[in-house]
């Protein structure tokens, strides 16, 4: 988006600006900084537009009740042609924790930065369905959005994958899960469904989480769907922290729930490489299939229970 369009749509709403940063942006939306306090967030198309005006919607309602801070935003419409779509919130102080700087913690500091998260979750987890149903949030249909997924891998991607055995696996993935596991999973929280480096803030100096942001992915679905996510990013050490904040009576289970989930969720990233033809990043996708399947007779899944 152009500094000087993007300018004069935010004068339109806030007046004139002593000061405008672009942060940054991603699939869906455009961000920029407003006066050093106020992040606005441009959707790019009409499913982003959705996606702000959740958010908008649902996070005032449930952020007195989280323990950590997440934004609220206000949402706008802006009636240009095309439509446009902004919604704006305060700016939460804190940098991204990366897993080098999670990782090179003492014990109690990283305990005591999993404890944080482990304490959002459950409260997350628990918020009002209804009052997330009133605001579009989606449901998530395991064993249809899996089987699209097994279709759109067949189409795809299997036909660019060298090693036939890659490519068994991924089928073996699609049908254990399809056939058996996917009877495990319940759709009955409110998850966060992006709980990824970008979005949890934290004080390097005091070593605590402040912030989560970006709930653009919201969706009602299995919590061990955020656990996968903490996995992919933080590693099997900080998902056995983690366990021990999060009670539960089926711990291997879950763990086991938690990595099919982290599959599940890479061959969705890797069809869509393949599907927009990225061409830079498939050597990428193709090592790391590799890997996988060298991963999975050797049930790596293990490494995140408890000790």
């Amino acid at each position: 988006m152009d500094r000087r369009w993007v300018a004069k749509v935010l004068e339109g709403i806030v007046g004139p600006l002593s000061d405008l940063v672009f942060l940054g942006e991603g699939h869906f939306v455009s961000a920029w900084l407003v006066n050093g306090t106020v992040v606005y967030r441009f959707a790019k198309h009409p499913a982003a537009a959705l996606s702000l005006r959740r958010e908008a919607c649902l996070l005032p309602w449930l952020a007195p009740n989280l323990p950590l801070k997440v934004p609220r935003p206000t949402y706008y419409e802006i009636s240009l042609d095309p439509m446009v779509a902004v919604a704006a919130h305060n700016l939460l102080a804190g940098e991204t924790l990366t897993r080098q700087q999670f990782t090179a913690l003492r014990y109690d500091r990283q305990d005591d930065c999993v404890a944080q998260i482990a304490q959002f979750l459950m409260a997350f987890h628990q918020s009002d369905l209804e009052l997330a149903r009133q605001c579009d949030v989606n449901v998530r249909d395991y064993r249809s959005y899996y089987s699209e997924l097994a279709h759109r891998f067949e189409q795809h991607m299997a036909p660019h994958i060298p090693n036939a055995g890659d490519c068994n696996y991924v089928r073996a993935v699609f049908e254990k899960f399809l056939s058996a596991e996917v009877a495990q999973l319940r759709s009955n929280a409110l998850i966060h469904a992006d709980l990824s480096v970008p979005h949890i803030l934290w004080d390097r100096r005091d070593a605590e989480v402040k912030a989560i942001i970006d709930f653009g992915d919201m969706i009602i679905a299995d919590p061990a769907a955020d656990l996968a996510g903490l996995y992919e990013n933080y590693g099997p050490k900080f998902i056995r922290h983690l366990m021990r904040h999060i009670p539960s009576a089926y711990l291997e289970s879950l763990i086991e729930r938690v990595y099919r989930l982290y599959e599940l969720s890479w061959i969705d990233w890797a069809v869509d490489v393949f599907e927009e033809q990225r061409q830079e990043r498939i050597p990428l996708v193709l090592e790391e299939l590799s890997r996988l399947r060298r991963d999975a007779p050797r049930e790596v899944w293990r490494a995140m229970l408890p000790r």
